[in-house]
């Protein structure tokens, strides 16, 4: 009796010593958020352009255009679709670590609003920094062609014309109509592009965000949001109407591509971490 008693105590000894030495990883998880006038972005087509009633707070039944810019013109938005590049985390050491070298968002899309950037390292982390789009050394003709950057070339691409010789990568595309459910806009960043196909001024920029994440084997799963206010494109420091794109769009207007590089690096991003 006395040696079964003894190996039920060593058995529970053991199983406690195994409990308690037991080392929880943590994984850092990227998210992108989206927002119009500090509310969740609400994306056309909504409520009921389908028969269906309209959406509390949101002018569906008047010609679908649910949200106001600095300009006062009314507008919604049918296509979010843009790139992240070169996200990167900074230790208070001043090492950093390349977490993805090129991430699409589609807000449509539910599988592009978050990755899993992996496992870190113990230590404390103080910054996390991205790009918005691609800078000149990345947005090189059919860098993302392979499969496994599907969709970025097909859906990024500019322009999909095969006979026109002006080409590149967007950074984003934005786009939706108008004062009139009619009058589309769209607002496309990305490098100007010069006449034999050749990438001009490069219009991306670098966005750094400070974070205190102290890592010791214990946090589990960490949530990193970055979110973009959709409004601000168009008002900080610059203005912008969808009335002066112009005929012709903006891809190749290197005044209106400063505009919103400018307006994106002053408070377009933010981000939380929880």
């Amino acid at each position: 009796m006395k040696k079964i008693t003894l190996i039920i105590s060593l058995l529970i000894f053991i199983g406690c010593s195994k409990d308690g030495d037991k080392v929880q990883s943590t994984n850092l998880i990227i998210n992108f958020t989206h927002t119009v006038a500090g509310e969740d972005l609400v994306m056309y087509p909504f409520g009921c352009l389908d028969g269906g009633e309209c959406i509390a707070g949101h002018a569906c039944c008047m010609g679908g255009l649910n949200y106001t810019n600095a300009a006062g013109e009314q507008y919604n938005i049918e296509t979010l679709k843009y790139l992240i590049s070169n996200i990167t985390l900074h230790s208070d050491e001043g090492n950093s670590t390349l977490l993805k070298e090129v991430h699409y968002v589609d807000a449509k899309d539910g599988s592009t609003l978050q990755f899993n950037a992996g496992e870190l390292d113990n230590g404390t982390y103080t910054k996390i920094s991205i790009i918005m789009g691609l800078n000149a050394s990345m947005n090189q003709p059919d860098a993302y062609v392979d499969n496994i950057f599907f969709p970025i070339h097909d859906e990024m691409w500019w322009p999909p014309q095969e006979n026109n010789p002006m080409s590149a990568y967007h950074y984003m595309r934005l786009e939706g109509v108008f004062d009139t459910i009619n009058n589309g806009y769209k607002t496309h960043t990305g490098p100007t592009v010069m006449m034999g196909g050749s990438m001009g001024m490069d219009m991306s920029f670098e966005k750094e965000f400070l974070i205190t994440l102290n890592v010791d084997d214990n946090l589990g799963d960490v949530n990193i949001h970055i979110k973009m206010e959709l409004n601000n494109w168009y008002q900080n420091p610059n203005e912008i109407m969808f009335a002066s794109y112009g005929p012709n769009g903006i891809m190749e207007n290197m005044m209106m591509q400063h505009k919103l590089q400018e307006n994106g690096e002053a408070d377009v991003f933010s981000h939380t971490l929880k």
